[in-house]
Order: C-alpha cells, then sequence, then structure tokens
C-alpha cells in the first residue's frame, strides 16, 4: 500500500502522503523499488523519486543516509550468502538482493537528483559511493565518472563545440587536400583505467560527429591523449580501447575519424605533450590531489590525515600553498600545450565554505581518522605510522644489445638527416620546426640511443634543441605498466648524464597493431622498428592441412605453403609501407631491422633449422604421448623471414619510399655477436640455453594459448639440448635485415 501511494502521488501532494506514513518508512519502500530485479518497476520508481525530491527537497539527506544503510543490509546479506551457502534468504528490510549494477544505477538515479535539488547533498554522496558495497568491485569507478560527465557535461559540450567551430568547422570549405592536415586534439589529463575511463573521450566524440552530419563534412583525424601517472593500469586500459574502437565503428561507421589513442604516463604538473598540440583538456576528479605533502607538517598535524579542527593555522596554510603551487604549475604547463583558443575543461572536489576546516570537506577524512585512531588504541597500527601520514591533497635481452649495435650507425646517420632537413641552422626561425616526433613500433629497443644521438647533436653546435615527442608502440596486451615505470628511471638518467638543456622529451604508449593507421597524417619524422616485421598479422589462410608435421616453412612443406606465406608478408609490408607513408612528412625518414635471409630458397637452413628443432622437440613429446599430434598438425607461427629481394619489391611496389641503404648481417642464434668464438663445449652448452630462451620468449604466449601452459618447460629443455646438438655439426646462425628508407621518391635499387 505505501509502495502504490508513493508511486502514484504527484509532487503537491507528496506532503499529504507525509501526514499519513512516516517520512523513513517511504523513503524504504522507494529505495526498494529503485532497486528492485524488474526494469519496469525500476523505471516508474525513478519517475516516482524525481516527484518526491521535487516536492520535499529537504528529504535529500535523509534518502542518501537511508540508502546507505540499505547498501549495509545488502552487503550483509552477500556476506552471509557466500558463507552460508542460503539460497532464501528473509529480511523485511531488504527482500530481494540487487546486483551491483542495479545498485550503482541507483546511486546515479538518486545523486543526479539530489544534487540538482540541494547541491549539499554531496557529502552524503560521498560516503554512498565509498561504501564497501561498492567500493569492492569493478563498479566504482562508474559512479564517479558517471556523475562528472552528468555535472559537467553543458561546460563539454560548450566547450567541445566552440573547439570544432574554431578548428574545423571553417575546412568545410577547404579542398580534401587541404583537409588532410587537420586533426584535433584532446587530453584527458588523470584517466584512471576502469571501464568508464572512456566516458568523457565518447561524449567529446559523438559530439564531434554530429557536427560533422551536420555540415555533411568529413571528419577531422582525432588525437586522444589519456594521461595518468606510471603507476595506473595502462595495460587495463589499452584493452579497453580495443572494445572501445570496435564500438565507434559500428555506431559511427569507417568514415568517422580516425581516432588514435596514445598512454601518456607522467604528473600534469609537469609538461605532457609538446607546445600546441592540444585543442581540448579535461580532467576529473584530479586536481585535489596535490604533487606532494606539504613539506614541515609531519609533526605538527598529529592525529589526522588532513586539515581538522584540531589543526593549526600552519597546517591549512601549508596545504593552501602547496595547492596554489600545484595549481599554477598544471595552468602553466596547460597554457604552453594548448593551442591559442584552445578550451579546458576541469572537475575537482572543493567547498563552498571559505573554512578549510569546515565540516563540508573535512569530516569525511575526520572519520577515517577516527577509525584509524581506534585501530591505533587497539594496538593494531602503530601510533607513529598515524603521526607521520598525511593526505597529499587539497579539496633489454643480448639479441637487442646486439641489433642497436649493429644498426647504431644507419641509425644515427637518419636522425641527423631529420634534424637537418627539419631543425637545422640553415632554416629561418620561422620555418624550423619546434617538435620532432619519433615513432618506435613494436617498443622494442626503446627511446635511448636515438636521443643520445640528438643530444650530441645540438651540445656540439651549441644551438637550442626541439621538443621531442616519441611514441613507443606495440600491441595492447604488450607490459606497458612496466614500461611506463621503466621510463620514470629512463628519464632521471637522461637528466643526470645530458643535464636540464635537454628536451623536453614527451614519451606516450600507443596501443596497436603497426599493420593500421596509429598516427595522423604528416604527424612522424622518424620511425623506427626492430625485430617486430617479421611477424606477420596471421597466420596465412589455408595451410592448416597442407602443412602438417611443421611449425613454419621447412624442406616438407609443399609449394603451396611457401606460396602463401609469401603473400602474406607482402600483403602486410604493404599496408605498413601505405600507413607509414600516409603518417611521415615529405622528407620523414625510417629504419626497420628484421630477421630476413640472405639464401633465395625461403626453406634453407638459414632461416628454417631453429624452428625445425622445435617440431623435433615436439615430435618427441607426441611419441611419448605428452602432447597430441592432432594440436602439432593444426599450429604454424605468423612470421616470414623475407631476402632482400623481397623487401625491394614490396617497397618498389608500393612506391613511396627511397631505399637509402638495405643490409644484410648475421648474428649468433643466442644473440651474441657472429664473431665471437662459442666453439668450446661450455660456450656451445651456454649457448644452447640462450638460444631456447630466446625463442621460448618470442614464442611462448603462442605456444601457451594453443598447446597449453603444462608443457612448455618440458619442450624447451628437450629444445635446448636439440639446440646444443645442432651446434656441435653445424653454424647456428640467422640473418638480420637493416633498411632506411626516405619518403618522397622513386625507390632505387640496392647499390
Amino acid at each position: 500500500m505505501e509502495q502504490e501511494k508513493v508511486l502514484r502521488c504527484q509532487p503537491h501532494s507528496f506532503t499529504k502522503v507525509l501526514e499519513t506514513f512516516s517520512a523513513r518508512s517511504l523513503l524504504q519502500s522507494l529505495l526498494h523499488l529503485v532497486c528492485h530485479s524488474s526494469w519496469d518497476v525500476r523505471k516508474v520508481a525513478y519517475d516516482a523519486l524525481k516527484k518526491v525530491i521535487t516536492g520535499s527537497p529537504q528529504l535529500c539527506d535523509d534518502l542518501l543516509l537511508e540508502f546507505t544503510s540499505f547498501l549495509s543490509l545488502v552487503g550483509q546479506r552477500m556476506q552471509f550468502r557466500k558463507l552460508s551457502d542460503a539460497e532464501t534468504l528473509v529480511d523485511s528490510q531488504a527482500p530481494f538482493l540487487p546486483s551491483i549494477e542495479v545498485l550503482v544505477k541507483a546511486l546515479l538515479v538518486i545523486s543526479s537528483r539530489a544534487l540538482d535539488a540541494r547541491t549539499n547533498a554531496r557529502g552524503n554522496f560521498l560516503f554512498c559511493s565509498h561504501h564497501p558495497c561498492l567500493v569492492n568491485t569493478k563498479k566504482r569507478d562508474a559512479v564517479w565518472k558517471e556523475r562528472a560527465v552528468y555535472i559537467t557535461k553543458p561546460l563539454i559540450e560548450e566547450a567541445s563545440l566552440d573547439v570544432f567551430s574554431k578548428f574545423y568547422a571553417c575546412s568545410a570549405t577547404l579542398s580534401p587536400t587541404e583537409m588532410m592536415g587537420k586533426s584535433i586534439g584532446i587530453a584527458d589529463l588523470g584517466c584512471s583505467s576502469g571501464p568508464n575511463t572512456l566516458l568523457v573521450i565518447s561524449y567529446l566524440l559523438n559530439i564531434i560527429y554530429n557536427k560533422c552530419r551536420e555540415f555533411d563534412s568529413a571528419s577531422p583525424e582525432i588525437v586522444m591523449f589519456l594521461n595518468d601517472l606510471p603507476g595506473n593500469d595502462f595495460n587495463t586500459l589499452f584493452k579497453h580501447l580495443e572494445g572501445f574502437s570496435d564500438e565507434l565503428k559500428r555506431t559511427k561507421g569507417d568514415g568517422f575519424g580516425p581516432c588514435f589513442a596514445d598512454g601518456m604516463p607522467g604528473t600534469f604538473y609537469g609538461r605532457l605533450v609538446p607546445r600546441n598540440t592540444l585543442h581540448f583538456v579535461h580532467s576529473s576528479y584530479s586536481l585535489q590531489w596535490l604533487s606532494q605533502v606539504p613539506l614541515g607538517i609531519e609533526s605538527s598535524n598529529n592525529g589526522n590525515i588532513y586539515i581538522s579542527k584540531s589543526s593549526p593555522p600552519s597546517i591549512t596554510e601549508a596545504y593552501l600553498k602547496q595547492f596554489k603551487s600545484d595549481f599554477q604549475s598544471f595552468l602553466n604547463c596547460r597554457s604552453e600545450e594548448l593551442v591559442k583558443g584552445g578550451k579546458m575543461v576541469v572537475t575537482l572536489l572543493g567547498r563552498r565554505n571559505a573554512d578549510p576546516t569546515s565540516i563540508e570537506c573535512c569530516y569525511f577524512w575526520e572519520l577515517l581518522a577516527l577509525a584509524l585512531n581506534d585501530m591505533v588504541s587497539e594496538g593494531m597500527i602503530e601510533e607513529e605510522k598515524l603521526m607521520s601520514f598525511n593526505l597529499p591533497q587539497h579539496m633489454s635481452s643480448n639479441e637487442e644489445k646486439n641489433s642497436i649495435y649493429k644498426t647504431k650507425a644507419v641509425v644515427e646517420e637518419v636522425i641527423l638527416d631529420v634534424l637537418s632537413k627539419f631543425h637545422g641552422s640553415a632554416i629561418s626561425t620561422t620555418a624550423k620546426l619546434k617538435s620532432i616526433c619519433i615513432a618506435d613500433l613494436g617498443c622494442s629497443s626503446g627511446p635511448n640511443a636515438l636521443l643520445d644521438t640528438i643530444h650530441n647533436k645540438y651540445r656540439k653546435s651549441d644551438s637550442i634543441m626541439p621538443e621531442i615527442l616519441v611514441f613507443l608502440n606495440d600491441l595492447p596486451g604488450n607490459d606497458f605498466n612496466t614500461l611506463f615505470k621503466n621510463l620514470e628511471s629512463f628519464q632521471d638518467e637522461l637528466r643526470e648524464t645530458n643535464g636540464d638543456g635537454f628536451g623536453p622529451c614527451f614519451v606516450t604508449g600507443t596501443p596497436g597493431t603497426f599493420y593500421g593507421r596509429l598516427f595522423p597524417r604528416g604527424s612522424l619524422h622518424f620511425v623506427h622498428s626492430s625485430y617486430s616485421l617479421h611477424c606477420l598479422y596471421k597466420v596465412p589462410q589455408g595451410i592448416e592441412q597442407s602443412n602438417k608435421g611443421n611449425l613454419y616453412i621447412s624442406k616438407s612443406s609443399p609449394p603451396s605453403v611457401v606460396e602463401a606465406y609469401l603473400e602474406q608478408f607482402n600483403t602486410d609490408f604493404m599496408v605498413f609501407l601505405k600507413c607509414r607513408s600516409v603518417e611521415l612528412v615529405d622528407g620523414g625518414r625510417m629504419v626497420l631491422t628484421l630477421s630476413g635471409r640472405r639464401n633465395s630458397d625461403p626453406t634453407s637452413k638459414e632461416c628454417c633449422s631453429v624452428w625445425d628443432l622445435l617440431v623435433t622437440a615436439f615430435k618427441d613429446m607426441i611419441t611419448k604421448g605428452m602432447v597430441e599430434e592432432e594440436k602439432l598438425d593444426s599450429f604454424n607461427f605468423p612470421i616470414y623471414f623475407p631476402s632482400p629481394e623481397e623487401v625491394q619489391a614490396v617497397i618498389q611496389s608500393e612506391g613511396s619510399f627511397m631505399v637509402d641503404q638495405l643490409h644484410a648481417y648475421n648474428v649468433n642464434w643466442d644473440g651474441s655477436d657472429s664473431r665471437e668464438d662459442r666453439s668450446s663445449v661450455t660456450e656451445k652448452y651456454r649457448s644452447s640455453y640462450d638460444t631456447a630462451k630466446c625463442i621460448r620468449a618470442v614464442s611462448e604466449s603462442l605456444l601457451v594459448s594453443h598447446f597449453g601452459e603444462e608443457i612448455i618447460d618440458e619442450l624447451f629443455c628437450r629444445y635446448r639440448e636439440n639446440v646444443a646438438s645442432y651446434a656441435t655439426k653445424e653454424k647456428t646462425e640467422y640473418t638480420n635485415l637493416v633498411i632506411s628508407m626516405t619518403k618522397g621518391g622513386k625507390v632505387v635499387p640496392e647499390s
């Protein structure tokens, strides 16, 4: 009866309902309906909720408090169900067990209505959103991200429309050629890594998409910089990007964009991208976090973890001073990175009250301090730990080394040529580029060697260095978390060895396959890739039944298998070149290192024996019943080792690049220099161990996904023995190809 009256009442008649029933019982009934398992019931309840808050806005705080209690009941029931395995639990206050999704949606609906009616209800909203029932799930970010978008939606829309009209709408009058260089740079600072990280980006893209349809014009190319501290979970973030891109194509078609996403590790209290790169900057619930705890407050804020009524004035002053310093740094950096007329929308926790110790912004942390003090009194936490804590907020392998050594002269020559073309002393000040963009595709070696060359060039000439933007690319499954954490020590080493005069240098992560577009048109000056391009986009189609008993091309493979592998390489390398041709500026340079062969025969020992020995190990395990023969027959590696002539043929056919140099050199299987003496038995066995380790590193993920993890240790133990035996009779070397190219000229034959 109560629930029916709540659903039927109008805003103006709600006070009459309150005369009949207590406010608490009505609010509890309403919460049950808002969290009901039936969507039809919840839909009606959402409407009733709006009526209740419109008719009696004073009930907002009570509603959020009741919801907090409701969450506690639900959490208790969830825990009890786990412990007791009981299927039927009766509770008059929580007659059913709503899903986390329903609870999060209920909080979003309640808070949006409550904050519209009474903005000071946000304290209770904080309690609800941090309730253990929600915080201990992956849905917690949904509350904050969706609330931020809801609150700032009008501001984001106004700012993004202004950016579009200033920097792109005028392109409707431009020719297709003139429009090619048009791109819009967007940055989300403090992006986090949950499934709702891309909520704001998605909203911005919707606005741009709708405006392009309105103007009946092609969409701009869009570059999205997703920033957070190096400790953020970028691996998860980049996996979300795959689904995000698919959804973008499904809803907006292939004609929209393209959109390029880069992970940008680093603090936003410093520079993140080159000057005039960004058109729109967004940050949500991040700027209340300071760069550090204010200095000198450790011993004077005892028993507190933030500003409190018991904090001396010096604490409040120190926090304010730190906030001013940090926010000033933030604004100075964004001022350099945004183009003139660019827009920025920032959301952060703050206060209306002039008093920084007011309940409005401090009581949430005071309650946490009370909980910590209780744990100190119970001996669960050391008192010194609490006293010294304050919140900082105011509302490489041998193979790679040898590859770098062998290609160093080529890379150095190319880098110096790029600097001379785009930042040389002979170029006028107005024509000289302010920044140089470098991409390392496959992330194999990092930017160290490249940046050392640049620094030495400018140290000798005593001229001002350009700003440098380095894109580190690999597939979304790459461990970007470790890569970005290593960048911190790399940046420190850069400053230590080259001084503060170097750079600034900005490094981003770009997840995605290089067999597709990764960057805007004409945005790169130099592309580098090492030990990646012999990996194909996929296993050639149709070879499953005709290459049985092999993992790659072998002497026993029929001609159709060899042809299929070559065709796949030609297709993939052609796509690679076409994409880089679009992304490189005219005159831009590219250096590629890949495993290949000198011999014209693709079944020669030069490139196949290292894999034939792995096949032998598999067949030994098949005879012992450790691996199913069908498993081996249905597996092939997606790799191909081309000859210089095959590489040249594809470059010639694509037509955008001039080959400057093409060299072949030998490296031992274990990655050591082929000139080293490894004739002793000890050295051969050590070499076989290193070889097995190297092949395992590049192939394990593929083998595990097909054969399972349990066979891997035994497989490579047998493989190591096969390599050691083979090395006593044959030379264990493979061939690397190094190609240096320039965009914008007819391909010339190798000299």
